[in-house]
């Protein structure tokens, strides 16, 4: 009502379909109907009454060109202000003096025109809605839900508010503490902004009373005339500096202020009251090329009638006392308008012209022979006074200001700054024009909370860590580091314009997985870097300094290459140097003299080329420049004031779930071109039915759901429509207001329904979406006091017409991506304690029922009847013999029992750590490799003896048949028989040579073999004569009978895959491959044959640089070169064979040295012993999901994966191989981000087991396991990712947990909770994937994949990823099958594709599956973080700065 009266106080009249067009334009009414209704009821209350009365008793209003004026009560009801508010002077007083409530008289009114009226029209009610209503009691909400995701209730007695939250008899208690709140943090806020800016505090009252004023005065549309948003208050208010004078003379003028004068003195500098014509068109009179031919009397004359009657058409139509021309008014012109005596100015520019054309509430002009109908009134603006005064400046120079003052202050205002130089007043328009906007929107924040029924939890906390903290004392103190910036951000410094606003800390500060990261992004410097040159350079004088700012000032003229081809002088004329001549004396004089004329003197100015550049300099540099602070960027109030978010959209009617819009980044600034109101995004972009359906789905945008993702919130918006008549919403008013409301889940209570204010339908959209995300402490008090969070505790709900919007918040888990770790650290794997024990238990029972199975055999044999003495000799020697191997091996039986137990019984066992147990594994090794050799040995041995008694029977029997046979006591010996035998030659040969059984190096007895009477010495034979030795006699036991063979024979007891007579520290299996290329890496040989290979690699490149520098011949170094090469490629591969009694194996080491060398850069260490121990062990490994037909193999401590290499993949990497080991070797060394799983290297095994016939021939690829996680027990969630959506959809059965997943199961599972990441994290995996997958398509490689394994638990959710299967290059059947899938037609491209393509469709896939999620600090890290360099030419960016699309 304020506002209102003032209007009629400055304006005499008003028509009344004017009245009728104000109300709805500023939504006091909604529809014509309405407004009439509102205005009858000021005529029947003597608040309007006509300018001429009729003759009837009763008045009604006419809502056509009728004139009406302020009634007996509207001069009566004048609001309490001491001067008008129209000429403003001074600074205003920030206090509010509304007016005292009126709820009797209000009352008085209702009952009798039927309408109740608010105190300033923000509340207008029929008294059909309100005054007879009665007030329903408010019970508690039921918790029934009409659906599940929209979780609204739906039946129960909600209680409804129709008024909105800015009724004053509505204030409440939690409303008063919330603008407390808000007050107290402006000044807080404001008194940071002038130290970080080096601004006096003095200026601190008059900012804040200024931009406190205009905060309240001016009106804000949302939408100006050319439908483009409009809802930055600072559009509508306009600094001018002043230089000089004194800071409190800075005042606040309700209207427009330019500098401009009038063209002739006789025209009046001061009116007041003026009528003001605005008019674009020029005032001048066109001449033609007609009159070219004619005289110039009839010409002028024309020209003069012409102008005359446009300017008598002026005074006379419209009768200003003003007139403002946009472009130009001829002399001729001028004078007829001061002999008319208007008040002329033109040349005013365009912006001008709008600005004075909204504070004089007035339209410009475009032509005045384009004449308006009768009933229209002219357009005509007023204004309370016009003046030109002139103000001194600090320079003693003078400028003249016109002002247009005492307009409504709603329609813009001008605020002259004064009191210091111009340089210190930029720096003031620039703090006061962000602070305007700062407090502008805490008022629309304010009134937004209070809609929401906000009541805050704690308000002493945050605000008190403010009020502590000295920003200028910490500034001083402050150090650059990580903890630092941690603790300026925790501890108080201001970076959001509302006071429960939070921001943490960067996340790139905490993490740990920041390596690849640029070191300008990791926030080190804490100040700006002008700051901190200006604070080091301290020292110099303010001569210096003021030589400086004059020297910046004209920097671009300085800066111009053509300053010395600016002014060209001429040699002096011939007029000039020959003084004789005279003008006029003869022909050739008077030519000379005229050329000197036509010449134009001696100085030339070039303006064509310097007016160029001087063009281009100033397109390239900005326009307003952005002020600096103290502060580096990150850390500046006005970052802050954009907010970056992941939007999305997706269709809930299609019976699959389809992504209508994929997600794309959207940053908007605050209160700019790409923000929108609160109340506009729910009207155009949920409410809104004359939309054109979703081009994707055909569906109205309300069959969408909305996703907007920032930081760790999601925000999920659902539309819904409802039946007015069975809902409980009927109760609602039918008005185009938007009611809103909130339902708290933990509660199961909703909150009363309130209108929507008007503030909080302008509030930014840009500020809604940070309070949602951001605010703290802050919960809803409406029929009772809730003390969950605000908006991540509660649905909150719009309803307007036949729609009801539901927002609400839930919590997301941003996926932290690991790329394959750049060095390996290996740790030997050992298995349990109790393993080891009673893997030794085992042993020792094994090797000592063989020690006793040997004494058995022996004591069998030496307890036959009839042999010879010597033969018991020798058996008891071998007695002798087995005792002291028993003893050896139960030496190193206790020593391994010793290194597992300390102590006696009674004490604790001691920890054993692992290079403990890898002594004790290798011992454990050792000790079986001795029973094997125990049980080699012995057997022989038992063989001979079983053949010498054998060969003594048969003898025996011989004998016996030759030579009578004679009774003998059994005391004498037989002599003949004795003597037989001892003359055998061939008995006592095959005993000589029987060898005996191994004992270690330490023990041996001597037996001389020659004479069998003494005893059998102990001979210890190399591995090679002890298994050719025993090869021979088991190819001989093979003709014996099986029974008697067995008889004797000793049965290992290990398993016969294990080749344990092979030396070496490890245990070779035939059916583990590792275990086979870990005893080739581990032989002596090996070792030779590298330090041979990496001897010649240095002679040869020696070679070669020695022949390029010397040699002139180019044949000759051509020929020198391709020798040198082939020499090279002859020694890159080492080949190794080795063999025991059974099998015979051949190991080929492809590319030997490179990848020796690659290795020693991956693990950090010259020692490749832990890498054998790897391999010395692995087990068979089927993965699932993979389509190839290789076999894998896994080691023992699951840090490698053995694949087996098919033909054409063994042929493709032999040329991919050196290349690939250069790539890797350079990565790591430069430290660049990959994803290639590493290849340590690829192997040809061959193996021919002469027992079973097995011949194996493999070419193995030794990689890295990605899957690798030994600190993480829940089973990951794996997914093998190319980027095609041809057959790539994985079946998965019930209960499956270890399935690998394919691209379309990825997105069918992600489609609602997708891999969010955060920027850094997506840079460094797309800057790698970038690299990689160039590097492979240069190879020819395709048909790789993206391995994805996903570890989710309750506090973090961790991915692997890394590049598999890049082995295979582009080949000629690859390209068959491309062209053979491509003629298919299923629609789809086939999976593999020329490397190009392949490369593309990949990098553009793996862009779009994980999704960037920007936060509060996204502004700042993208200019370091840029993603679109990481993108080939057919990709198409998905970050966009433009507005909030349609859906």
């Amino acid at each position: 009502m304020q506002k209102q009266w003032i209007r009629f106080r400055t304006i005499e009249c008003v028509a009344g379909k004017e009245i009728i067009d104000w109300l709805m334009k500023n939504q006091r009414a909604a529809v014509a109907s309405e407004a009439k209704l509102l205005c009858q009821c000021f005529l029947n209350e003597l608040y309007l009454e006509p300018v001429v009365l009729p003759q009837t008793s009763f008045i009604e209003f006419k809502g056509d060109q009728t004139l009406y004026k302020l009634g007996k009560h509207g001069l009566e009801r004048d609001p309490p202000v001491d001067t008008s508010p129209f000429r403003s002077g001074s600074i205003i007083s920030t206090t509010s003096n509304d007016s005292t409530n009126t709820d009797t008289y209000q009352q008085k009114i209702a009952r009798s025109t039927g309408v109740l009226i608010g105190t300033d029209l923000n509340c207008v009610q029929f008294n059909s809605q309100v005054a007879n209503t009665v007030q329903d009691d408010t019970t508690s909400v039921s918790s029934k839900k009409e659906t599940s995701d929209f979780n609204m209730p739906i039946d129960g007695n909600e209680q409804v508010e129709e008024t909105d939250g800015n009724s004053t008899n509505k204030q409440t208690l939690p409303g008063d503490l919330i603008a407390a709140l808000y007050n107290e943090y402006e000044e807080l806020l404001l008194k940071q902004i002038l130290i970080q800016f080096h601004v006096d505090q003095e200026w601190f009252s008059i900012i804040l009373n200024i931009c406190r004023t205009l905060a309240k005065r001016v009106r804000v549309s949302s939408v100006t005339n050319d439908s483009t948003p409009n809802n930055d208050i600072r559009r509508n208010v306009k600094f001018k500096k002043l230089p000089g004078g004194l800071k409190t003379e800075s005042q606040i003028i309700n209207g427009c202020v330019f500098t401009k004068n009038v063209i002739h003195r006789s025209m009046s500098s001061k009116l007041d009251g003026p009528r003001v014509l605005l008019l674009k068109s020029q005032i001048e009179y066109q001449r033609s090329d007609d009159h070219r031919l004619t005289t110039l009397e009839p010409v002028l004359n024309q020209e003069q009638h012409y102008l005359s009657s446009y300017v008598d058409k002026i005074n006379l139509h419209y009768k200003p006392d003003i007139l403002v021309v946009e472009k130009t008014v001829s002399r001729l012109a001028q004078d007829f308008i001061i002999a008319n005596g208007l008040v002329l100015i033109y040349n005013v520019k365009e912006s001008i012209m709008q600005r004075l054309a909204k504070c004089l509430c007035t339209t410009i002009l475009t032509s005045i022979d384009s004449r308006l109908p009768l009933h229209v009134r002219p357009p005509l603006g007023r204004c309370e006074y016009f003046e030109i005064k002139e103000f001194e400046l600090n320079n003693s120079y003078k400028k003249r200001l016109m002002f247009f003052a005492g307009c409504p202050p709603e329609y813009g205002c001008t605020v002259l700054i004064r009191g210091g130089t111009l340089q210190q007043l930029k720096v003031v328009k620039s703090i006061m024009r962000l602070f305007l906007l700062i407090t502008y929107s805490t008022q629309l924040e304010q009134a937004f909370l209070n809609d929401c029924y906000a009541q805050i939890i704690n308000n002493q906390t945050d605000l008190s860590l403010i009020r502590q903290f000295d920003l200028e004392q910490y500034i001083d103190s402050v150090v650059t580091n990580k903890q630092a910036i941690i603790d300026l951000i925790s501890n108080g410094l201001v970076l959001s314009t509302s006071p429960y606003v939070r921001y943490n800390s960067p996340h790139i500060l905490t993490c740990t997985n920041q390596q690849y990261l640029p070191n300008e992004l990791l926030y080190q410097n804490i100040y700006n870097t002008k700051y901190q040159q200006r604070k080091e350079n301290s020292v110099s004088s303010n001569d210096d300094d003021n030589h400086i700012k004059d020297a910046n000032s004209y920097s671009w003229f300085y800066n111009s290459p053509y300053n010395n081809e600016i002014i060209h002088v001429q040699d002096k004329h011939p007029f000039i140097k020959d003084k004789t001549l005279l003008p006029g004396i003869n022909q050739d004089t008077k030519a000379v003299y005229a050329h000197y004329r036509a010449s134009g003197g001696r100085c030339h100015f070039r303006r064509r080329r310097w007016y160029d550049w001087l063009t281009l300099y100033q397109q390239q540099q900005p326009r307003d420049q952005p002020l600096e602070t103290i502060f580096a960027p990150y850390l500046d109030l006005r970052l802050h004031l954009h907010i970056a978010i992941l939007y999305s959209a997706h269709c809930t009617v299609q019976t699959k779930l389809l992504t209508c819009r994929q997600p794309e980044i959207l940053e908007m600034p605050a209160y700019s071109i790409h923000d929108t109101t609160l109340g506009s995004f729910l009207e155009q972009h949920c409410f809104s039915t004359n939309n054109a359906p979703c081009k994707t789905c055909q569906q109205p945008l309300q069959d969408h759901v909305r996703q907007i993702v920032h930081g760790e919130m999601k925000l999920v918006i659902r539309i819904k429509h409802i039946d007015r008549t069975t809902s409980n919403l009927q109760k609602l008013s039918t008005s185009n207001g938007i009611y809103m409301w909130s339902y708290c889940e933990h509660c199961r209570e909703s909150s009363a329904k309130r209108l929507m204010s008007a503030r909080t339908w302008s509030l930014s959209f840009t500020k809604f979406l940070e309070l949602l995300f951001h605010l703290e402490s802050f919960c809803v008090s409406s029929t009772r006091s809730c003390q969950h969070h605000l908006f991540r505790d509660h649905y909150h709900y719009f309803h307007s017409q036949q729609f009801i919007a539901s927002f609400r918040l839930f919590k997301i888990k941003l996926k932290e991506f690991f790329l394959p770790t750049p060095t390996m650290s290996l740790k030997p794997y050992v298995h349990e304690r109790d393993y080891y024990i009673e893997l030794t238990k085992t042993l020792s029972v094994n090797g000592y029922n063989i020690f006793s199975t040997i004494v058995e055999r022996l004591i069998e044999l030496k307890n036959l009847t009839s042999m010879p003495e010597f033969f018991i000799s020798k058996i008891d020697q071998y007695l002798a013999q087995e005792r002291l191997e028993q003893q050896t091996f139960r030496a190193l039986m206790d020593e391994i029992q010793l290194k597992m137990t300390a102590g006696s019984s009674k004490e604790q066992k001691r920890q054993l750590d692992a290079d403990s147990y890898v002594c004790i594994d290798d011992q454990i090794v050792e000790a079986k490799k001795f029973i094997t050799k125990i049980v080699q040995n012995w057997n022989t041995t038992l063989l001979e003896l079983e053949q010498f008694i054998k060969k003594y029977e048969k003898q025996q029997r011989e004998a016996s048949k030759k030579v009578p046979i004679k009774s003998v006591s059994s005391g004498e010996p037989n002599t003949e028989i004795g003597s037989s035998m001892q003359n055998d030659s061939e008995i006592s040969t095959i005993l000589e040579t029987a060898p005996t059984p191994l004992l270690p190096p330490t023990t041996s007895i001597d037996i001389d073999e020659t004479n069998l009477e003494t005893g059998p010495k102990s001979i210890l034979t190399t591995d090679e004569e002890t298994s050719r030795r025993s090869g021979v006699l088991k190819f001989f036991s093979t003709f014996l009978p099986t029974s008697d063979n067995d008889s004797l024979q000793l049965k290992s007891p290990f398993s016969e895959d294990e080749h344990l007579q092979l030396s070496g520290k490890y245990v070779v299996n035939h059916r583990e491959l590792s275990s086979i290329i870990a005893h080739a890496l581990s032989m002596s040989e090996y070792e030779q044959r590298l330090n041979e290979e990496f001897a010649l690699t240095n002679n040869i490149n020696q070679e070669q640089n020695i022949e390029i520098k010397q040699s002139d011949d180019s044949s000759t170094t051509t020929t020198t070169t391709t020798t040198n090469n082939n020499s090279i490629d002859d020694h890159q591969h080492i080949e190794l064979h080795f063999h025991d009694s059974t099998t015979k194996f051949t190991v080929k080491i492809f590319y030997a040295a490179k990848f020796h060398v690659l290795r020693q850069i991956i693990s950090s260490t010259l020692d490749q012993t832990a890498y054998i121990r790897s391999l010395s062990r692995c087990k068979k490994w089927q993965p699932r999901g993979g389509k190839s037909k290789s076999e894998f193999w896994q080691t023992f401590d699951d840090c490698f994966v053995l694949k087996d290499l098919n033909q054409k993949e063994s042929d493709s990497f032999s040329t991919f191989a050196p290349s690939y080991i250069d790539y890797i070797s350079n990565s790591l060394k430069y430290h660049r981000p990959t994803t290639l799983t590493k290849i340590f290297g690829v192997y040809h095994i061959q193996y021919r087991h002469n027992g079973t016939g097995e011949n194996f021939k493999r070419d193995i690829l030794v990689l890295e396991n990605l899957l690798n996680h030994p600190n993480i027990s829940i089973p990951p969630v794996i997914y093998d990712l190319k980027g095609s959506m041809r057959n790539r959809l994985a079946t998965v059965d019930e209960g499956q947990t270890n399935a690998v997943l394919l691209d379309e199961n990825f997105l069918t599972q992600t489609q609602e909770n997708p891999f969010y990441v955060r920027l850094h994290t997506k840079w460094t995996l797309m800057k790698a994937l970038y690299s990689d997958t160039q590097f492979l398509a240069k190879h020819g490689i395709v048909d790789y994949s993206l391995l994805v394994s996903c570890y989710n638990d309750e506090q973090q959710s961790l991915v692997y990823v890394g590049i598999i299967d890049y082995i295979r290059t582009y080949t000629w059947d690859k390209k068959m099958e491309t062209i053979l899938k491509s003629m298919s037609g299923q629609g789809q491209s086939p999976t593999v594709i020329s490397p190009d393509h392949y490369r593309t469709r990949f990098l553009r896939r793996m862009d779009q599956y994980f999704p960037v999620v920007p936060d509060e600090w996204h502004a700042y890290e993208k200019k370091v973080l840029d993603l679109s360099v990481f993108q080939t030419e057919t990709m198409s960016t998905n970050v966009t700065t433009n507005e909030l699309p349609p859906q």
